[in-house]
């Protein structure tokens, strides 16, 4: 079987692999989808990780750092009773070695069926739905409150459909590229702004009670500060310096969290996501812009860096 391989900053490569075999407890995989976690990968692939965030060794390990992938059941190991051949499911990083690849062994408490007919580029996203389910339910009720989500990426789209699904209200989104404020107000968002329009500032003062801020951009964490009036939980991540006024923090009493991928209930979380999307309460084919194959790697991460791209998807 093929697999992607960064081997140095920069350097991707397609490598050749035996075809594993299942073992106890795990299913083999045929992948028909593994979608691109836009920063992290190209972190990973520009060589300019932070050590203390995620230590890479070059070479990376086959398939990493894929880690949102569905693909197709097409051999289960011994006491794997609940999958069978054929069946479509959808999985993460956990379990196993990277998704970059066409066959991928997995533990099979770590798969998820979803229902035929499924789109497995837009079932490839559930992972990241999941992530950001986690930095919703750390935002407690939302019941009629005002909600922000601050960066209108892949995340921050997603995030705009869970608030509303949670019965928040007004949802407000912020995000500087007309595109995505467009898709964001088509998900559920009743309001969008560009902060970077003049009288941004002014407007997004205190704008909301909580704000999920998704954007992993230093100075929209420092704008999110201003806006939240309550809470802020941050999700996107960023190494750049955040400057934040303290006076605006104390006077407001203002609660910060922070929310790290699946969270301590990984697989707990992650199924949550793939149900709400088999039921359709979860829109996530409008982030595909694009599907490539393995060897179109770099041209994705190039697509995606110059924000011409939401989400791309890998079809081996």
């Amino acid at each position: 079987m093929r697999a992607l391989q960064v081997v140095a900053p920069r350097d991707v490569r397609i490598v050749d692999l035996p075809e594993p075999t299942p073992g106890e407890g795990q299913v083999l995989l045929r992948v028909l989808a593994s979608a691109i976690c836009t920063v992290h990968e190209l972190k990973v692939f520009l060589g300019e990780y932070p050590p203390e965030m995620l230590a890479v060794v070059y070479p990376a390990p086959p398939g990493f750092p894929g880690h949102e992938a569905t693909g197709e059941v097409v051999a289960v190991g011994p006491g794997v009773t609940h999958l069978a051949p054929g069946q479509l499911v959808a999985t993460t990083g956990i379990g196993g070695e990277g998704t970059h690849a066409e066959m991928l062994l997995r533990q099979a408490d770590c798969v998820f069926a979803l229902p035929d007919g499924t789109d497995p580029a837009a079932a490839a996203l559930c992972e990241p739905a999941g992530c950001v389910l986690h930095a919703v339910d750390l935002a407690g009720s939302l019941c009629g409150r005002t909600v922000a989500v601050a960066g209108l990426g892949p995340t921050g789209l997603i995030a705009v459909q869970w608030v509303r699904r949670a019965g928040a209200e007004p949802v407000l989104g912020i995000d500087p590229v007309e595109s995505r404020r467009a898709l964001a107000e088509r998900l559920g968002a009743h309001e969008t702004v560009d902060p970077l329009a003049p009288g941004a500032s002014d407007r997004l003062e205190r704008a909301a009670e909580i704000v999920i801020e998704c954007s992993g951009n230093a100075r929209s964490v420092e704008q999110s500060f201003r806006t939240a009036d309550r809470l802020l939980v941050i999700f996107g991540y960023t190494s750049d310096p955040i400057h934040v006024d303290q006076a605006v923090w104390f006077h407001r009493e203002l609660e910060t969290r922070n929310a790290r991928i699946l969270g301590p209930e990984p697989m707990v979380t992650f199924g949550r996501a793939v149900t709400a999307f088999a039921v359709g309460d979860l829109d996530l084919a409008p982030l595909v812009s694009r599907r490539l194959p393995l060897e179109g790697y770099e041209e994705a991460l190039n697509v995606l860096a110059t924000r011409q791209a939401l989400k791309v998807v890998l079809t081996p």
